[in-house]
């Protein structure tokens, strides 16, 4: 798992592209590994954002790693109520959705895209695209996808028209 993730990394820093990776228990090599992470608890954000900062944050609520403590460990059984108290845990998710989200949406929101080459008076925020950008862009992915293995979407229709005709 180290080894993808090293992988992983170089890849994203050669390519500049983002890797989104599920990951339970990450080693703290792998932990190591990641610029920003995002932990959840039962259904809600517990944490998001820079993986150096998750540490400080957990302090600021009083919740201290102890030394020689693998971090994703230590944020996992934070957010597990099988470690921790029910109210522990409520208490940690209240206090990103009260406080911590709006820090990160702040900084996020401060985050411009440079457009064209050089031009520093035209900034936009990445998130000023158009619903109806967003969706042409995944209607053509999806297109890219049924012409790549046409196989699939043939078998997909099968199954779907069987159903139908099953049920009705």
């Amino acid at each position: 798992a180290a080894k993808i993730m090293q992988f992983l990394t170089k890849v994203a820093q050669k390519e500049n592209i983002m890797v989104v990776a599920t990951i339970h228990q990450p080693s703290s090599s792998i932990y190591a590994e990641f610029d920003e992470v995002m932990v959840l608890s039962k259904g809600r954000t517990a944490y998001l954002g820079s993986s150096g900062n998750a540490m400080e944050y957990m302090a600021q609520l009083g919740h201290e790693m102890p030394a020689n403590t693998n971090p994703a460990d230590f944020l996992l059984d934070l957010v597990n109520s099988d470690f921790s108290s029910d109210e522990q845990v409520e208490s940690i998710l209240d206090s990103w959705q009260k406080k911590g989200a709006l820090e990160y949406n702040r900084k996020a929101s401060q985050e411009v895209v440079e457009v064209g080459s050089g031009d520093k008076s035209s900034k936009v925020n990445p998130d000023s695209r158009s619903q109806l950008t967003e969706i042409r862009v995944m209607f053509w992915r999806h297109a890219l996808l049924a012409i790549r293995d046409p196989v699939l979407y043939l078998g997909r229709a099968i199954m779907l028209l069987s159903g139908h005709i099953f049920f009705g």
